[in-house]
C-alpha cells in the first residue's frame, strides 16, 4: 500500500507537525497548495476498501479503479499552556559555548529533555524553575530542547552550541 504523508516543518527544517493520509490500499499525493490562513490544501488520488483510523473522511469503497481526494489540513500549534496564559519560554545564548539558561513562565512542573542531531537523548530531568545546563561538554551542533507539562503537552527549540 501507499500512504500520501505531509510533514508541516518551519521555515529553517525543524520539524512541527506530521499526518499520514491514507487506508488499505493506493493514495497518491499530487499537489500541496498554502493558503494565506496558514492552512494547506492536499489533492491526490486513491483506491480503497479499506477505511483507516488515521485518515478521516476516506470512504470505505472506492468509486471506481481511482478516486480523487481534497484535504484541508490546518495549522496545528504545539505549545505549553502555563499560568497565567504566558506560553513563553527562553533559552539563551543561542548559540552557545560552555552553559544553556531556561526561563520558564512559571514554577509549573515540567519534564526537560534534550536530543542532538542524530536523535539520540542527551538529558532528560524534571524542572520546576529556571534552569542551567551545562554543555561545554557537547560536541558543536544543533540540539533541540523539549519541554513537556503535566498534561503531556509540550514546545521545543533549537539551540546551537559552538
Amino acid at each position: 500500500t501507499n500512504d500520501a504523508w505531509v510533514v508541516h516543518v518551519d521555515s529553517s527544517g525543524n520539524f512541527i507537525n506530521q499526518r499520514v493520509l491514507g487506508s488499505g490500499e493506493h493514495e497518491l499525493l499530487k499537489e500541496l497548495v498554502p493558503l494565506t490562513d496558514g492552512t494547506v490544501l492536499a489533492f491526490g488520488e486513491y483506491s480503497s476498501n479499506l477505511a483507516s483510523p488515521g485518515s478521516p473522511g476516506f470512504p470505505k469503497e472506492s468509486e471506481g479503479v481511482e478516486d480523487i481526494f481534497m484535504a484541508r489540513l490546518g495549522p496545528q500549534t504545539v505549545g505549553i499552556e502555563a499560568v497565567d496564559g504566558d506560553t513563553s519560554w527562553k533559552i539563551y545564548p543561542n548559540p552557545a559555548t560552555d552553559r544553556l539558561l531556561l526561563q520558564f513562565p512559571s514554577t509549573v512542573m515540567f519534564k526537560l529533555t534534550v536530543h542532538n542531531g542524530a536523535g539520540a537523548r542527551l538529558l532528560s530531568k524534571t524542572v520546576t524553575a529556571n534552569e542551567t545546563i551545562d554543555c561545554s561538554h557537547w560536541t558543536k551542533g544543533s540540539y533541540i530542547i523539549t519541554i513537556t507539562d503535566g498534561q503531556g503537552q509540550s514546545g521545543s527549540k533549537q539551540v546551537v552550541v559552538k
